[in-house]
């Protein structure tokens, strides 16, 4: 279970996202408003929604203090690479889905590091005040 708390949620975005047989453009379903207007929603939508709550979760196991943090760290910005070479390189990424996805994984990224660079100071501050 522990390996899970290493794995990134948005590694396995990009990789569900090559692997995805669908078109993005490809609608799911549809729901009508009260108001008599139609939200369709399609495979670059569901993309889209998940990448915030990944986003979310993420940046909720990065403020959490562990000896993995670091590993968790790299990781990300391993794997926000993975989206910037991809989003370069191969024609499938070329979309604004994905550089929509890429943003949240460097947000990701950054959040994370920011937020273990502060909780190290306040650990080093508290331990400078005990001593």
């Amino acid at each position: 279970m522990k390996f899970l708390n290493f794995l990134s949620l948005f590694l396995i975005i990009l990789i569900v996202y090559f692997v995805n047989p669908l078109e993005l453009d490809h609608q799911l379903f549809s729901i009508t408003l009260p108001t008599n207007a139609t939200l369709k929603i399609d495979i670059s939508d569901i993309f889209i929604i998940i990448g915030l709550f990944s986003l979310f979760f993420e940046i909720v196991k990065s403020a959490q203090v562990s000896t993995a943090g670091v590993y968790e760290s790299t990781l990300s910005i391993i794997v926000s690479i993975a989206f910037l070479i991809s989003f370069l390189l191969v024609q499938k990424a070329g979309t604004t889905t994905f550089l929509i996805l890429m943003l949240m994984s460097f947000t990701e990224s950054i959040s994370g590091f920011i937020i273990s660079v502060s909780v190290a100071r306040r650990d080093i501050s508290a331990t400078q005040n005990i001593i």
